[in-house]
């Protein structure tokens, strides 16, 4: 079989590069091959409530980190989508763009990395939605794209809207309320936004087609470039491209499937006898996540109130539309506990952690007990509780992705190797104290307490660093917000081309040269149509 373009891996960013590169070049044949099914008339996949259940479907990869060893050995989920769409499948839907440092941090990064910075990238993420509020700064939003961004109060609002607002915006941590955090600068409490889209069609896609190897012709003494000619799916088909191929199978199985087509680290190759046929050391390595940890409080009455999920008052038609959620928080951590936390690490003091307006942490309260799995805790689905959740959304923690196997259908290692530095420990401590500020600052009468069982104690202002780090070692997850793996840079150049390989090409999260200060679902729809670009424009 042959193709023009194809794109491997039916994620987010694998369709929106598919359906680009088919509308705008109408005479070459696009062909899109994804390892799951598809299932966008399933109308699980269609309801937000479900989005925690579908981590336990067979629509996900279900895989877990290996033991993280500051994390009192635990391992944790690591799960990502296995179905066309991917990851936006099954999650939530969140609607961050990050901020503009952020961008400009990874086009500083990357040599020719300009068209990364904020500035460069705005007209793509323009074009990538319809923004809710036609009274928005036309400068900053697109109002005619595929993705319709909506926000919570547009569609519902919830009883304890005003409470949870107050709360932060009085807690004496410096919040104040932001009009607009998806126009660059996300500090603030703002308005918690969200997207639920649907596909597109027009490209020829291959479904429960798992991608075995890379087909790759090695270079000689006259062309040292290696070339991608094709892949090959673990059941013998053969898909040769006479123009490009474009890997977008995410964190895990896009440096998964470099090495076991024989690109990456040399000792890695040689374990599973995998011909080596460029060897890059970087292939694999950077993984980062973003580390949270989650409390549940009591409502006080809560469930008589109608106050969150489960009460039976709870129950507006409204509610379904999306995540039980009103406000998200961004705020910035004090420099000097960054500094402190860099100076242990023995880092450069002009750390990018340090750009003034740069944001560190994410809170967010939303109204019900939602999917966090803390062994022998089992908070009550009645209405009598509230998750809230603090996320470090700019780790310094790099961990590794490794194969297991010269087989593709056996999962590689991952490694996040959360906690690992002192300088996330400073910063989501101090996340944690400032969340802490906030639920005593409710109004009387909302608030019973913390959830919590033995050895556990309640946290508190008062908690020593010593007790928030046993509690984020015994109880601290992830928000799946998996990256770097195959780093701009290092693996893959400014226009996404895999360094010393013609005709290969990464349009996913894995070429991310670090974090990015939110969720990605945003970031990854301009990157898919500043990947689409790229090659649209190589081929006129």
């Amino acid at each position: 079989m042959e193709t023009d373009y194809l794109i491997i891996g039916g994620g987010l960013t694998g369709t929106v590069i598919a359906s680009r590169i088919a509308e705008a070049l109408p005479n070459y044949e696009v062909t899109l091959v994804e390892a799951g099914t598809n299932e966008h008339s399933n109308p699980i996949i269609l309801a937000p409530a479900q989005a925690h259940a579908l981590r336990e479907s067979d629509h996900v990869w279900k895989d877990l980190s290996t033991p993280q060893r500051h994390l009192n050995g635990r391992t944790i989920s690591a799960i990502t989508g296995k179905t066309l769409s991917g990851s936006s499948a099954v999650n939530a839907g969140f609607w961050t763009r990050c901020s503009a440092t952020d961008y400009d941090d990874w086009a500083s990064k990357v040599p020719g990395g300009e068209r990364w910075r904020y500035e460069s990238q705005l007209p793509y993420f323009k074009k990538s939605e319809t923004w809710y509020d036609p009274q928005s700064n036309q400068d900053d939003h697109g109002f005619q794209g595929p993705v319709k961004v909506h926000s919570a109060k547009e569609t519902r609002s919830y009883p304890l809207r005003e409470q949870v607002a107050n709360a932060f915006l009085n807690a004496g941590i410096g919040l104040k309320l932001n009009k607009d955090a998806q126009a660059g600068d996300p500090i603030g409490i703002s308005e918690w936004t969200e997207n639920w889209h649907q596909g597109k069609s027009g490209v020829k896609v291959l479904t429960n087609a798992v991608a075995g190897k890379l087909l790759l012709d090695k270079g000689d003494s006259v062309d040292t470039h290696t070339a991608a000619k094709g892949v090959e799916l673990v059941d013998g088909t053969i898909i040769l491209a006479r123009k490009e191929i474009v890997i977008c199978c995410g964190a895990f199985r896009t440096p998964q499937l470099l090495m076991l087509s024989g690109i990456g680290p040399k000792a890695q190759l040689e374990a599973f006898n995998i011909p080596i046929i460029l060897e890059n050391e970087a292939v694999g390595q950077k993984l980062h996540d973003q580390i949270s940890l989650s409390m549940f409080y009591k409502l006080r009455n809560g469930s008589e109130k109608g106050w969150a999920l489960g009460s039976p008052s709870f129950n507006k038609p409204e509610y379904a539309m999306g995540s039980p959620v009103d406000w998200l928080a961004i705020s910035s951590v004090n420099q000097e506990n960054i500094k402190r936390g860099l100076a242990l690490d023995q880092e450069r003091e002009d750390h990018f952690l340090l750009v003034p307006g740069r944001p560190h942490t994410e809170m967010v309260i939303v109204y019900g007990p939602v999917g966090i799995g803390i062994p022998g805790l089992k908070p009550p689905l009645d209405g009598s509780i509230i998750t809230t959740a603090v996320l470090n959304l700019l780790p310094t923690s790099r961990g590794s992705v490794t194969i297991t196997s010269s087989s593709a259908t056996v999962s590689p290692n991952i490694d996040p190797n959360y906690y690992a530095t002192h300088t996330d420990r400073e910063i989501l401590r101090a996340g944690i104290r400032n969340l802490l500020k906030v639920l005593n600052n409710f109004e009387d009468g909302v608030l019973d307490g913390e959830l919590v069982i033995e050895p556990w104690k309640s946290l508190t202002l008062d908690s020593t660093d010593d007790d928030i780090d046993g509690r984020v070692k015994a109880t601290a997850s992830t928000w799946y917000h998996f990256g770097g793996s195959a780093a701009m840079g290092t693996v893959v150049d400014a226009d996404l081309r895999v360094m010393g390989v013609r005709g290969l090409r990464i349009g996913d999260v894995s070429i991310l040269p670090g974090p990015l200060g939110g969720h990605y679902q945003a970031a990854m729809y301009a990157l898919a149509e500043q990947a689409a670009d790229l090659i649209i424009e190589g081929a006129k």
